[in-house]
């Protein structure tokens, strides 16, 4: 028998050896060619290119034409820890092409579901209280005059007063952005 076995863990294996955990011979067997790779949340510059890797393969597997990510969904992709790492990531951006009716995701709440509001990004929390997921803060300020903008309907006095902001400022941060008046 010619096998090849491939194994991989999230735990130091050589902590566990020195703590007895783990057996010394197993991990001489198994320590042929170490690869180590580090988590999903340190390496965002790759987000990009396996975004577009598994939209490519979910995109032939269900039959559909998903071309990317809207800005404000990869600003939040981009943002999360990715505790679960690559699969998750990779669950993540199936479930977007599942549901996904356009070419684009652009719709957010498709990302997190679970404990969403359709209109937010973020989840709520036990006591109520709106949770961001960690993010620049350019991009959370962004995130924060196109909710005000959507909530006001496009009114952007009543847009600045919800922000907190005055009008002028309210003006200047869309134009920064480059964000389209009509959001």
């Amino acid at each position: 028998v010619n096998i090849c076995i491939i194994a991989a863990t999230n735990q130091d294996i050589e902590k566990l050896i020195s703590e007895e955990k783990f057996r010394v011979d197993l991990f001489y067997s198994l320590n042929v060619i170490p690869l180590v790779i580090p988590p999903l949340r340190t390496r965002k510059s790759d987000l990009g290119a396996m975004a577009e890797h598994f939209l490519k393969f979910f995109s032939r597997k269900f039959g559909k034409l998903i071309n990317g990510f809207s800005t404000e969904c990869m600003s939040i992709l981009e943002a999360y820890s990715w505790p679960g790492n690559v699969r998750e990531f990779r669950n993540v951006v199936e479930r977007c092409c599942i549901l996904s009716p356009g070419p684009i995701i652009e719709n957010p709440s498709l990302l997190f579901p679970s404990g969403m509001k359709s209109n937010t990004i973020g989840s709520i929390n036990k006591s109520g209280d709106l949770e961001l997921p960690p993010m620049p803060l350019a991009n959370a300020e962004e995130l924060a005059i196109k909710a005000a903008m959507k909530e006001a309907k496009g009114n952007k006095n009543q847009a600045a007063k919800i922000l907190g902001v005055h009008r002028t400022t309210l003006y200047k941060k869309i134009e920064e952005y480059g964000l389209d008046e009509s959001e």
